[in-house]
């Protein structure tokens, strides 16, 4: 009988053990923020495009992140994949040169698909319980941007108002590991769910999107973004 509680006992324990070690090999990110792109850029203040139809507007992008972390060491390295939207609204023109306004709705939009090496300086808040984590991102990134005119595809000397842009990007920012404020939540998310850590972030990304200096559409922007990360 003895034995048999001890080897019961004994694989409690181990079983305890193990939920309380889980694996962290992935992130996710939910990230928003204001973006505007430079489709202005080459033209004179206020003359451009961009500007001419929705003046000064911001759109919002909405994006989302999934890494793997591959490497954990003096920090964490992994390889990324992200995509998300963007949208902003105006008033087409009846006549450009005259600046008439018509009743329609003018939209432009963006979806862009981000291929990413993000390292992360994890090592003092895992070891140390400094809960501030910097972070840096490289990558290759492609958006497809398409302009609406009342709810179909617009048209430009018959040809359909969309088409896809290349370039690169570069992020630095800095998360908040929210285990801190309470370490029996975070254990609980660990052991119940998985869910090794969980963060509150800032980042700047700036991102050159115009085929590489290609003539064309720029969506090259420097912009902040905010969000919710979990690793798992």
């Amino acid at each position: 009988m003895s034995g048999l509680l001890w080897f019961a006992l004994s694989l409690a324990a181990l079983g305890q053990s193990a939920e309380t070690a889980s694996s962290q090999d992935f992130a996710l990110e939910l990230r928003l923020g204001p973006y505007r792109p430079e489709i202005d850029k080459s033209f004179a203040a206020g003359q451009g495009p961009y500007a001419q139809v929705f003046g000064k507007k911001w759109m919002l992008l909405g994006e989302l992140e999934l890494d793997w972390q591959f490497f954990h060491g003096f920090g964490s390295l992994g390889v990324g994949v992200a995509s998300g939207y963007a949208e902003v609204f105006g008033k087409a023109f009846l006549d450009v040169a005259g600046g008439e306004r018509s009743a329609q709705t003018t939209a432009l939009k963006i979806i862009p698909i981000k291929l990413l090496l993000v390292w992360r300086m994890d090592i003092f808040a895992n070891r140390y319980d400094i809960p501030f984590v910097p972070y840096a991102k490289l990558g290759l990134m492609l958006n497809h941007w398409w302009s609406t005119k009342g709810g179909k595809t617009s048209e430009a000397g018959g040809e359909k108002a969309s088409g896809w842009r290349s370039g690169w990007l570069g992020v630095l920012g800095l998360a908040l590991q929210l285990d801190a404020f309470d370490r029996q939540l975070a254990k609980n998310l660990d052991t119940g769910i998985g869910i090794n850590h969980s963060y509150v972030f800032a980042e700047y990304a700036f991102e050159q999107v115009q085929n590489f200096s290609k003539k064309g559409m720029n969506l090259s922007s420097g912009h902040w973004m905010f969000g919710l990360a979990f690793e798992f």
